[in-house]
């Protein structure tokens, strides 16, 4: 029997860089057999390439770190908070700006709280809105799983803008059966499992087809904390709070018109006690794009929504853009004096002509300062990311 003859070693060396490339591309057409989505990094799915715009200039820098930017796209983004704090309202207006960029918008809502009208009043066409009742974390999970892999199938890829309303809301399969034989036993863990599984569906989905999801969740005070955190918890365990690219904490305080402290004149449709609206205070309890821990104001008017420069003012003055002095407000570099302070608050005007000199303030305070900077920051939550998959793989 004929001895098999060895396969020839090439000298890479000797190969030009095109041959070396071609070569490259032919080893990686065994890995496009498992994925065709394999590429080189700098054309890979995970990159973020573009944002959501929210319809408000400090919570797109709070999120992105650009006044331009938004949720970042393709990925899963959290808005947590309490009650009454803007978050269904946030999430709706980013998919209000998402389905008139051109997306289709699908809402999950475990809540039953978005109904026609609400979702009108924010700019959404709800005749073309898809929306799917939720009744426990694994239906959820499922539906996306199945939804999402169906639009892969379908060359549907980066059509899609998900809204899942609540994740604090929703129960596992195991508490309703509870519920249906009337069992008051406690869960020993399969919401959290349930959680997890739903988590990670929407993780990897989100990248492969190139969908943006917004997810909001409950956040409540630790009664048994020695110290109050600045990061509440939050249902769903560690991964909740790991696996979202980018998590923004809200919290509120009611507005009277008048407000002298915020600088709001607004009197039209104030309630029984004068509220115009809420002052929301955004925290990034964590970012993959820019410094985590930032924190903004905004104002949600119940008259006119979302303000798109509240806050606007107050950070171009501590980031040392602008200068207030005695309610005047001068630029920081030349002197010029652009008005007073609370005639420049909502000024549409004059922001859009000074959003592009803001902007370098912004990366210079909340970017990383180096790409090393970023990487470290990124291995950090990966590390915590494996630790909590490793976590799983025990269990199991």
């Amino acid at each position: 029997m004929a001895k098999k003859k060895e396969k020839e070693i090439v000298d890479i060396s000797s190969l030009t860089p095109e041959e070396k490339r071609k070569r490259i591309e032919a080893a990686m057409d065994v890995l496009r057999e498992y994925s065709p989505m394999v590429s080189f990094l700098d054309e890979a799915m995970s990159n973020v390439k573009s944002f959501e715009d929210t319809g408000c200039y400090i919570l797109n820098a709070l999120v992105s770190g650009h006044l331009r930017g938004g949720f970042p796209e393709a990925r899963m983004s959290l808005l947590a908070a309490e009650s009454s704090t803007g978050k269904t309202y946030i999430a709706l207006q980013t998919a209000a700006k998402a389905q008139q960029a051109g997306k289709q918008i699908v809402i999950f809502d475990s809540e039953f709280a978005i109904d026609h009208e609400f979702a009108s009043n924010l700019g959404l066409d709800t005749s073309k809105i898809i929306y799917f009742p939720v009744k426990t974390i694994e239906q959820c999970k499922n539906a996306v799983y199945k939804f999402l892999s169906n639009v892969h199938d379908l060359g549907l890829v980066g059509q899609f803008f998900i809204v899942i309303d609540s994740l604090g809301a929703m129960i596992s399969e195991m508490d309703y059966k509870r519920m249906e034989k009337n069992s008051d036993s406690k869960d020993m863990g399969s919401y959290a499992g349930s959680m997890k599984s739903l988590i990670k569906a929407c993780n990897s989905l989100a990248g492969m087809t190139q969908t943006t999801i917004i997810c909001t969740n409950h956040i409540y005070d630790d009664p048994g904390a020695m110290f109050t955190s600045l990061v509440k918890p939050m249902p769903g365990g560690k991964i909740v709070r790991y696996l979202p690219t980018t998590i923004v904490q809200l919290s509120a305080n009611n507005v009277k018109a008048g407000d002298k402290d915020r600088k709001i004149d607004e009197e039209a449709a104030a309630g029984s006690h004068g509220e115009v609206g809420i002052e929301v205070r955004g925290l990034g309890v964590k970012n993959r794009i820019c410094k985590p821990l930032n924190e903004a104001y905004m104002y949600i008017s119940f008259e006119n929504g979302l303000s798109k420069y509240y806050g606007l003012m107050d950070l171009a003055c501590a980031l040392g853009a602008l200068k207030n002095v005695g309610g005047r407000i001068r630029d920081a570099e030349t002197d010029e004096f652009y008005g007073y302070s609370k005639d420049i608050q909502f000024d549409a005007e004059f922001w859009e002509g000074f959003i592009d000199k803001l902007q370098p303030y912004i990366e210079k305070a909340w970017h990383y300062k180096t790409e090393a900077e970023r990487r470290a920051a990124i291995k950090k939550d990966v590390e915590m990311e494996q630790e909590i998959m490793n976590a799983d793989i025990n269990e199991d």
